[in-house]
């Protein structure tokens, strides 16, 4: 990895609550590859694994983990002080 970012932040929801969440959308109904449970599944599994960590951490990069299963109002307060603490 030639230029490892300085942070990575991998948002954290099962993706069975992630699919309750697309299944309350009503505005928005093309069933998107990345909104299929298969899909959500497997991406949850890739991120979150050692493996695929380390290919980032061993360079240096920081990885850090926003929590999307609370309100949008708490994760937005959360995401704003993590990007603050990653600017610093």
């Amino acid at each position: 990895l030639e230029h490892a970012p300085d942070a990575l932040i991998l948002a954290h929801i099962p993706p069975t609550q992630a699919m309750a969440r697309l299944g309350e959308r009503t505005d928005k109904q093309d069933n998107a590859q990345f909104e299929q449970y298969y899909f959500l599944e497997q991406a949850h599994k890739t991120f979150h694994s050692d493996i695929y960590q380390s290919f980032f951490t061993v360079h240096g990069t920081t990885i850090h983990t926003l929590d999307t299963t609370v309100s949008v109002e708490d994760m937005k307060a959360t995401a704003t002080t993590l990007l603050t603490s990653c600017m610093e």
